[in-house]
């Protein structure tokens, strides 16, 4: 399950022996979202990995802290607790282009047919991370307790932006030229 939800293509087995994995793209669409109302980890991976066969394509969660998405649940019995949402995938729903090349950047550019919601197979950090859809603002979920989230609700073609931008590192920064602006001052107006 966190081998394929990772993007992992290939696992060393005995004897540095390499094998192909069958891992889900970078990017993917997750066909029943789980809203989890737990709020106890444990629990909650071991009622989703003892559904056998399962994978995150398929099935995935959200924990309830991230409630605020407005879907029609619908009560799911085979996982205690939990509600589910099903969207429709059709063959038109694509991941046209993934470009990572800044590591505090990452575009997605994605088709659909109707609402969506789009994995992609990095950590989750809650800290510094933002996205936009189309150049909007929107809320980045944290999927399966790992990976990122993002909520597509409409259909047409997305550019989806992913980028880093820590306030700490901006107050660092403003606090840092600001020392040295007084420091050059201390130097040079002494002379």
């Amino acid at each position: 399950f966190f081998l394929n939800m990772m993007n992992v293509k290939y696992v060393v087995g005995e004897g540095d022996k390499i094998e192909s994995w069958p891992g889900l793209d970078r990017a993917f669409f997750i066909e029943n979202i789980l809203l989890d109302s737990y709020g106890d980890k444990d629990k909650r991976l071991n009622s989703l990995y003892n559904i056998s066969g399962i994978s995150p394509g398929h099935l995935s969660y959200v924990t309830k802290s991230h409630s605020s998405l407005a879907l029609d649940w619908k009560k799911f019995d085979l996982i205690e607790h939990s509600l589910i949402h099903s969207f429709n995938l059709s063959e038109s729903d694509s991941i046209i282009d993934i470009d990572n090349s800044n590591p505090n950047e990452l575009y997605v550019e994605v088709l659909t047919s109707g609402p969506q919601f789009l994995a992609i197979g990095e950590i989750y950090y809650p800290n510094g991370w933002y996205a936009s859809i189309n150049g909007n603002p929107t809320k980045i979920f944290e999927v399966n307790d790992l990976i990122r989230g993002i909520y597509i609700d409409s259909e047409g073609s997305h550019t989806i932006k992913m980028y880093f931008s820590p306030s700490d590192l901006r107050w660092g920064s403003t606090i840092s030229w600001i020392s040295f602006l007084i420091i050059f001052i201390m130097i040079f107006s002494k002379r």
